[in-house]
C-alpha cells in the first residue's frame, strides 16, 4: 500500500511538472510564483516519499518513440527522469527505452514494460495513444502518463491512466495574458496576444489552441487572442509569416506549437522585438547565446 501511496504521488507530481515543459525562465511575476509553486511540489513528493515507502523502491519506465537526442519531448522526457533520479534515487529506480521508428514494435515494447516490475510507466505522442488505450485496460495494476495526446476515456476503464493534454498550453495562455499586461521590455498597451499552430486538423494542435486560449482567458476574459494555422509542421517560413502579421496586428506574445515549423515564429519574435513561447522543450536552450533567446519566454 505504502508503494502504490507513492506512485499516486509521484504520478500526480510528475504529471504536473510536464505541464511547464513549453515555457522557459521568465522574469515575470506569474512565472516565478509557477516555479516556486512547482518546487514545492516536489518538495513535499520527496517527503511523502520519504515517509511512505519503507525503502521499496517504486520503478518507473519512460518509452520513447524514435530516440533521444530530438531536442524536443524525447530530451524533455528523459531530462526529467534524470532529474526524478537524482532527487529521489533513493526511492525510485529509473528505466528508459528508446523504441525506435519501427512503429510495428511500439505495441511490444509497451507490453514488455508492463510485463516487468515497472509500477509507472511513462510514453507519448499520438502513435501510443490506442496502445495505451489497449493495454492499459489489460494491465489495471499499472499507472500509465501518456504526453501529447488524451486517451478516449469511454473506451473502458482507464483510470489508471493520465493524460491532460491541453493543461500544458493553459499554462503557456496564462503565461501570455500576464505578459502582456506586463512592464516586460518588449510587451505593448495592447491587450493581444497569438497563437500559431501546425494544422488545423489535427487533434492535438486544436487541443493545444483550446487550453491556450482558455488559459488566456482564465487570467483576463477580455484578452483578445490571434490564432493562425501553418498547415503544415515544416514550413517555418510560412509560420514566421504568420507571426509577423500577428505582431503586426498587436499581438506581443504569441504561443507556437507546430514542430520543426516553430522555428519561424522564434525568428519573427527576435525581428519585430515581441515576445514568443516555444513548444515541445525549453527552446531557449537552442538559442543559448544568441539574440533570439532574449525573446522567448
Amino acid at each position: 500500500m505504502k508503494k502504490k501511496f507513492l506512485c499516486n504521488t509521484l504520478a500526480m507530481a510528475m504529471a504536473a511538472s510536464m505541464l511547464f515543459g513549453c515555457a522557459s525562465e521568465s522574469k515575470t511575476e506569474t512565472t516565478a510564483a509557477a516555479g516556486e509553486t512547482t518546487a514545492a511540489a516536489a518538495e513535499t513528493t520527496a517527503e511523502a516519499a520519504k515517509a511512505e515507502t519503507n525503502g521499496e523502491k517504486l520503478k518507473v519506465t519512460l518509452l520513447v518513440t524514435g530516440s533521444f537526442g530530438d531536442k524536443a519531448f524525447n530530451d524533455s522526457a528523459q531530462a526529467g527522469m534524470e532529474k526524478l533520479e537524482a532527487e529521489l534515487g533513493d526511492k525510485v529506480e529509473v528505466n528508459m527505452v528508446e523504441m525506435g521508428s519501427d512503429k510495428t514494435k511500439f505495441e511490444g515494447s509497451m507490453l514488455d514494460a508492463c510485463e516487468s516490475d515497472a509500477d509507472l510507466i511513462i510514453t507519448g505522442l499520438w502513435d501510443m495513444k490506442e496502445i495505451t488505450e489497449k493495454v492499459a485496460q489489460e494491465f489495471p495494476e499499472k499507472k500509465f502518463i501518456i504526453f501529447d495526446t488524451d486517451v478516449d476515456y469511454t473506451l473502458g476503464d482507464l483510470s489508471n491512466v493520465y493524460s491532460k493534454q491541453n493543461e500544458g498550453a493553459f499554462l503557456a495562455g496564462v503565461l501570455a495574458a500576464s505578459a502582456t499586461k506586463s512592464d516586460m521590455e518588449y510587451a505593448n498597451e495592447d491587450n493581444v496576444i497569438g497563437f500559431v499552430g501546425a494544422k488545423d486538423t489535427a487533434a492535438v494542435i486544436n487541443d493545444s489552441a483550446v487550453g491556450f486560449i482558455e488559459g488566456a482567458q482564465f487570467v483576463d476574459p477580455d484578452v483578445k487572442v490571434l490564432v493562425s494555422y501553418v498547415g503544415s509542421y515544416v514550413a517555418s517560413a510560412t509560420a514566421k509569416e504568420l507571426a509577423i502579421t500577428q505582431y503586426s496586428n498587436g499581438a506581443d506574445v504569441v504561443f507556437v506549437a507546430a514542430g520543426p515549423a516553430s522555428v519561424g515564429v522564434i525568428e519573427a519574435a527576435a525581428e519585430s522585438k515581441k515576445y514568443c513561447i516555444g513548444v515541445d522543450s525549453d527552446q531557449a536552450l537552442a538559442y543559448e547565446g544568441k539574440d533570439e533567446a532574449n525573446f522567448i519566454i
